[in-house]
């Protein structure tokens, strides 16, 4: 994320990738200049996304830019963002599973994977009963996203995660788009 050299030649990939898209209609394609950034700090992200951003605007000023928020692009991140002023053709995109102690229940990619306790949705999610007895066997991000389901989960709750995304994206006058949201089968 810091490194100049590997900067560079995310922004190289960009100049390569205009150069063969810009032929395409705007109206028809955009461009995500990265799915969920995971960089340890927002300004990394902030500062690799405008010099990428940068580079695209001096070969294509019109062309629509879908950029999302640092850590998985999800909606309370939007406002960290530092974009380019002005610029119109920029849609903010974000990312939702919440609550994901209900939504990735069993995902073996997550923390919470061993998670052997029921959840409820709406309403509370993990029960205290089912967090004293299967908690322990979690590390601490897999607790934390456990202890995050022992509240209240509903339809109000999720516009409450939404609303400091709309409120930036309103605030910048941008589109605001939701690319990827849902729940796991089990």
């Amino acid at each position: 994320w810091t490194d100049p050299a590997a900067q560079q030649r995310v922004v190289d990939i960009w100049i390569e990738l205009s150069d063969v898209l810009k032929k395409r209609n705007i109206d028809m394609v955009a461009y995500e200049i990265l799915n969920e950034a995971v960089a340890p700090e927002h300004d990394d992200w902030n500062k690799l996304m405008n010099k990428v951003v940068a580079a695209i605007r001096e070969r294509e000023p019109e062309r629509v830019l879908v950029i999302g928020p640092n850590m998985w692009q999800i909606a309370p991140n939007l406002q960290y963002l530092k974009l380019p002023e002005g610029d119109k053709n920029i849609i903010l995109s974000f990312h939702t599973y919440s609550p994901l102690a209900f939504t990735h229940y069993k995902a073996e990619w997550t923390s919470i994977k061993d998670y052997k306790g029921k959840v409820n949705y709406p309403g509370i999610i993990i029960t205290e009963e089912d967090y004293k007895e299967f908690g322990d066997s979690l590390n601490e991000s897999g607790k934390s996203l456990l202890e995050e389901g022992m509240t209240e989960w509903n339809k109000e709750r999720l516009i409450d995660v939404y609303r400091a995304g709309l409120e930036f994206a309103n605030s910048k006058g941008l589109q605001l788009f939701c690319g990827e949201f849902g729940c796991l089968p089990t």
